[in-house]
């Protein structure tokens, strides 16, 4: 058979939530980090080494010129059920 051009996106439409960064960026659905396959973001040890803080690719499509990071921390996830309640 062919091969996938792009392998993560079969995995990518299974992402649970579209989880952005602390600067805005959107998380790519999916991404391997030491052959560990992850979608959205994981609590991993980030590429610089750093532990403690989860952290997610940037989607490459929608990636700020401006940064030459491919990466970056993610903002809190939003508990949209318990935002509707509020209102």
């Amino acid at each position: 058979g062919e091969s996938d051009p792009n392998p993560l996106a079969s995995i990518a439409h299974y992402r649970q939530q579209h989880r952005r960064t602390e600067d805005g960026y959107l998380c790519s659905a999916a991404g391997v980090k030491d052959r560990f396959v992850f979608t959205g973001c994981t609590d991993m040890p980030s590429p610089d080494g750093s532990s403690g803080r989860s952290w997610c690719y940037l989607e490459p499509q929608l990636k700020p010129t401006t940064t030459s990071s491919n990466w970056g921390y993610c903002a809190p996830a939003v508990d949209y059920n318990r935002l509707r309640d509020y209102l």
